[in-house]
């Protein structure tokens, strides 16, 4: 499924583009939109799915990120959630 994202588009945007019944919103990182799909159940999951994913399939889930500053997105990270996870 394309989407179309890219760097310069709001925030309103990437909540149009994927969504606003699943972002998850970070405290601690509070100028970005995360998104995390499940891959084996082909949808995205929200905040209480996600903090109940079993570390060991980390691999059968994608982890979207959208960076924004002055409500423009800066930086797009797509990464599997067992590689997004180890940064973290």
């Amino acid at each position: 499924m394309k989407r179309g994202l890219k760097s310069g588009d709001s925030k309103e945007t990437v909540l149009k583009l994927y969504g606003d019944k699943y972002p998850i919103m970070r405290e601690t990182e509070p100028h970005t939109v995360d998104y995390v799909y499940d891959l084996k159940n082909k949808k995205f999951i929200g905040e209480v799915s996600f903090k109940n994913i079993d570390r060991n399939s980390y691999k059968d889930h994608l982890f979207f990120s959208a960076e924004y500053k002055d409500d423009q997105v800066k930086r797009i990270c797509i990464s599997d959630l067992q590689g997004a996870m180890m940064l973290n």
